[in-house]
């Protein structure tokens, strides 16, 4: 299944490459066909129109679109969904896919039993899970935009701590919405 990912970019670091490329290997990791948009095949000073018409090309081959964390507040993500939603397309946030596989309910009972975490409880630790997830990524956030900011605490420090909050933040919802789908 091909999935095209949708999400922020103008107003980020690089363009928000980052998170597309991250998307793009958590996909390709799951089984799917990721079309990056970072990866249109227009070069990076082509006018914003260029950008949006290769991107909506790749858009019309997908069968499905991720959108990333605040893909609302992105003019072109809104662009993207809307169309996609127009066709019928299947739009959901990229934790749904990447935890959408048969095994992830193995790891759900895994991670339960593992953690002697009683099922009647793990809503609560899949909430608690995202609000730590989203103040990690947030501290890692703000230290980056320190004044005093090494380059290399940067990128030793503050990125890893972005990157582990998000993936606690997206494996606290995906377990969430596991969770109450089994109920």
């Amino acid at each position: 299944m091909k999935i095209y990912i949708s999400g922020p970019m103008s107003g980020h670091v690089d363009k928000n490459r980052s998170a597309f490329n991250a998307a793009e290997r958590l996909l390709r990791r799951g089984g799917y066909r990721p079309l990056n948009p970072v990866r249109n095949g227009v070069d990076e000073a082509a006018p914003y129109l260029d950008h949006m018409r290769a991107d909506l090309r790749m858009l019309l081959e997908a069968d499905a679109i991720a959108v990333l964390p605040d893909w609302e507040r992105s003019n072109g993500a809104r662009i993207e969904v809307g169309l996609a939603q127009s066709l019928n397309m299947n739009v959901r946030p990229l934790p749904d896919f990447v935890f959408d596989t048969p095994e992830e309910s193995d790891v759900f009972s895994a991670v339960c039993d593992r953690f002697s975490v009683p099922r009647s409880k793990v809503k609560t630790v899949c909430e608690v899970s995202q609000a730590v997830g989203a103040l990690v990524a947030m501290f890692g956030a703000l230290a980056m935009k320190a004044p005093d900011n090494p380059v290399g605490w940067a990128w030793n420090i503050c990125l890893p701590l972005i990157f582990g909050g998000l993936a606690l933040t997206c494996a606290g919802h995906a377990f969430g919405r596991r969770l109450e789908e089994a109920r």
